[in-house]
């Protein structure tokens, strides 16, 4: 079986980007990527907004917020591609990043729980 010449791999990635064949695909996929976009935009403002007000209620300065806010997004999006002892890994090394960058431990981990549900492994 021959390889194939520049040329013909050229053809073949400019058809992929064609501006008619792309904009046929995302029309194919309009509908259920919106769907998609909402039901997880909404996952992500439920969980942001009940650490939001967790952060308030332990008085935070405002200035701080947004970086334990970083801390719940990244978290939410961990949550949902991981689980068992996966997400327990990459929950601490979410820790880790955000403590070496000088956030609160105890703060990192309520923030963790918020948007998981799950104590922190130390």
């Amino acid at each position: 079986m021959p390889f194939k010449t520049g040329s013909e791999r050229y053809r073949k990635w400019f058809d992929k980007y064609d501006p008619d064949t792309v904009k046929a695909r995302f029309t194919q996929v309009a509908t259920i990527a919106a769907e998609k976009a909402q039901t997880q935009l909404n996952i992500f403002y439920a969980a942001e907004d009940r650490a939001r007000k967790r952060l308030f209620e332990l008085g935070l300065s405002t200035i701080v917020i947004p970086f334990y806010l970083d801390v719940v997004r990244e978290c939410t999006k961990k949550v949902q591609q991981h689980s068992g002892e996966t997400l327990d890994i990459e929950m601490a090394a979410i820790k880790a990043k955000w403590v070496a960058r000088g956030l609160n431990p105890g703060i990192v981990d309520e923030m963790l729980y918020v948007c998981s549900g799950l104590m922190p492994l130390y």
